[in-house]
């Protein structure tokens, strides 16, 4: 059993469940998550395997991992839209500070909730994967988490062609770059555009299997590139490279992803602001 369950409900014949201190169900407003898995795999694991379990008992937040059509990204925004109203009805949680997270299918399916209900979220995160932004300008704090041996283009390590394209529609809506400007593999490695910083971060944490099977413990040295935008002292968007990891998860991804999401709300006109903490 997963520590920090605190509640579990049904949402159109699919389960959902609840993670956090169970004193946040009385508390004030507090920021959720919405975590959602890889193909294939469960919202058990998927807590489990990313480490939102370990988040969830340190910082006042809840979780809410659900079953959904884990092949799909578009399609399943509507019923994704409609569980965060459901929830936000049954928990106290601050509307302007809810985030969508995920590995692999789960951060394409981030990507898309943000696309379609601009306003919605306060950020996003991707694990391993992502998709194009296509229908949404809106801008969005955004943290993309990369293994260099998920894709290799040539024998050299890359990001995917959807990957590519969702940074691009990114960095366009947050006004990170201009139309005009291309990526440059050579000279901006793996991302392709320039980072205002990057720093090296030596972190150990254990890599599993989709479906929670803890594989090893690994200490590594993690590259952040962060990118700036004018107005804000926190990275708009933030990209995290994994040496030689493949594509499985990591369960430093929740604490990266909430040190990132967890400066940023949308307020009532619809604008990124900044928290202070």
């Amino acid at each position: 059993m997963i520590k920090m369950l605190i509640d579990t409900f049904t949402q159109n014949n699919r389960k959902v469940y609840v993670y956090g201190k169970k004193s946040v169900l009385t508390n004030r407003q507090v920021p959720m998550i919405l975590d959602l898995n890889c193909t294939t795999g469960n919202p058990k694991a998927e807590v489990l395997t990313n480490g939102w379990d370990e988040v969830t008992e340190k910082e006042n937040i809840i979780v809410i991992a659900p079953e959904y059509d884990d092949y799909a990204t578009y399609s399943e925004c509507p019923f994704l839209r409609d569980l965060i109203a459901v929830c936000v009805q049954k928990y106290p949680i601050d509307e302007s500070r809810i985030y969508s997270v995920g590995f692999s299918n789960g951060g394409a399916s981030s990507v898309a909730l943000a696309s379609t209900y601009p306003n919605l979220l306060a950020g996003i995160a991707a694990m391993g994967w992502a998709i194009g932004m296509m229908r949404s300008k809106t801008q969005i704090p955004f943290l993309l988490i990369q293994g260099s041996k998920e894709y290799v283009d040539q024998n050299l390590p890359a990001v995917m062609d959807d990957e590519k394209e969702t940074l691009r529609d990114i960095f366009l809506a947050d006004n990170l770059i201009t139309n005009e400007m291309r990526t440059d593999y050579k000279k901006w490695p793996y991302w392709g555009y320039p980072s205002s910083s990057q720093e090296v971060k030596e972190l150990t944490y254990h890599d599993y299997d989709p479906y929670g099977n803890m594989k090893q413990k690994v200490t590594n040295n993690l590259t952040f590139s962060y990118y700036q935008k004018n107005g804000y002292r926190h990275p708009f968007v933030q990209t995290v490279l994994i040496p030689n990891a493949h594509h499985i998860p990591h369960d430093c991804n929740a604490e990266i992803a909430w040190d990132f999401l967890k400066h940023f709300a949308r307020d009532k006109q619809g604008q990124i602001v900044e928290i202070n903490n």
